[in-house]
């Protein structure tokens, strides 16, 4: 568990990470005359939500929590009661009103009065035509009487547009509800539409043939937007077009990069190819060829090979040191971060020398937890105040 100081290490250089505060909570000091890190407690920027465990409010708090952040602002019972509008009495009896009567306040004790307010009584009103108000509730016979004259206003040749066989001439009047129909002709027969006729201005039944979708079993597959394929039909020409397809190369657009997977008759050998020169191969064995076109080896190189880190054998006994400094390399390190203290404090001669981590008061304990190879810290709550 815990959290390393180690970061990485960059060239010869090994970088550490800086001890920063994770808040106003924690002070993080640079004891630079003991060569230490000192870790304290910022009691000041503690609150209760924060501490860990309980509070004895009767012992452990004083003073009085103000109002604006959940408390009464006073110490004692009689003052809270003032600051919260509460008046002086510590108990406060309500009395029982009568029928219609409501509770009313004067700032000091309650009473019974008459509720004036009608704002919220619903009146019931029978008359049919219907008014405006929000508080007066018809009748059902009321409703039924002024529904039915409404219905009965609309002309009897105006139809709903989901109803009846319509033919002859059609208007749409302005509200968009009704068409005019003014029969004069016998009614659409099945599989017809509404077509509208510009040369006459009007709507008349017509054979919508193009509508029609033909069910064709086909394998070969036409071009005609009203006949739909079968299932097989579908499949057995996807299946014919995929199986015709041969991919051997993908090339740019001038030719000059690509990939080859058929260059030559009956060849099992992918080349890689860029600006038009030959740069990789991977043969019929998977041995891989750079800078060569006939590997003998699963990895054949011609020319340079920069690693950044370590090449070795698979066995990790033989290495070659990405740095090659086989009789030491001249080490550095360095702190990282951009707040807080670096445990890195300097070099001599061999030695890399590092801070200690030290509590800076008795508010923390810092332990060295050699058995899980750690340095636990943590707040000694019996030292707060």
């Amino acid at each position: 568990a815990g959290v390393g100081v180690y970061n990485a290490k960059v060239a010869a250089d090994l970088q550490f990470k800086n001890i920063n505060a994770g808040s106003a909570k924690i002070t993080v000091t640079d004891d630079l005359a003991n060569k230490e890190i000192d870790i304290d407690v910022n009691e000041a920027s503690l609150s209760l939500a924060n501490i860990g465990g309980s509070v004895d409010l009767t012992t452990q708090a004083t003073g009085a929590l103000p109002i604006t952040n959940g408390g009464t602002g006073a110490i004692d019972a009689a003052t809270a009661r003032t600051n919260l509008g509460l008046g002086t009495a510590a108990t406060t009896t309500v009395p029982t009103c009568a029928a219609g009567e409501v509770v009313t306040s004067n700032g000091t004790s309650f009473s019974c009065v008459v509720d004036t307010d009608t704002d919220t009584t619903l009146t019931l009103d029978t008359t049919t035509t219907l008014g405006t108000s929000d508080l007066v509730v018809p009748s059902q016979n009321a409703v039924k009487t002024y529904v039915d004259a409404q219905v009965s206003a609309v002309p009897s040749n105006y139809v709903p547009l989901a109803g009846g066989s319509m033919t002859g001439t059609l208007n749409i009047i302005s509200a968009g509800a009704y068409l005019n129909y003014q029969p004069s002709g016998t009614s659409c027969t099945n599989g017809q539409v509404l077509a509208w006729d510009g040369t006459n201005s009007r709507w008349i039944c017509a054979n919508d043939a193009d509508t029609t979708l033909t069910l064709d079993t086909t394998t070969t597959l036409g071009t005609s937007d009203i006949v739909v394929p079968s299932q097989n039909a579908v499949k057995t020409y996807v299946d014919s077009q995929v199986s015709a397809v041969s991919i051997t190369s993908l090339k740019d657009a001038d030719v000059n990069t690509m990939i080859q997977v058929e260059k030559n008759a009956n060849e099992d050998i992918i080349r890689f190819d860029t600006a038009g020169f030959e740069r990789m191969v991977i043969d019929t064995a998977g041995n891989v060829g750079i800078g060569m076109t006939t590997p003998l080896n699963p990895l054949d190189v011609t020319g340079k090979i920069n690693a950044t880190g370590d090449i070795c054998s698979s066995n990790g006994t033989y290495c070659l040191n990405s740095i090659g400094a086989a009789s030491g390399e001249a080490n550095t390190a360095s702190n990282q971060g951009i707040a807080g203290v670096g445990v890195y404090n300097a070099k001599v001669a061999a030695d890399l020398q590092f801070k200690n981590i030290n509590a800076g008061s008795a508010k923390i304990t810092v332990t060295d937890d050699l058995a899980n190879k750690e340095i636990d810290i943590d707040v000694n709550e019996a030292s707060l105040s």
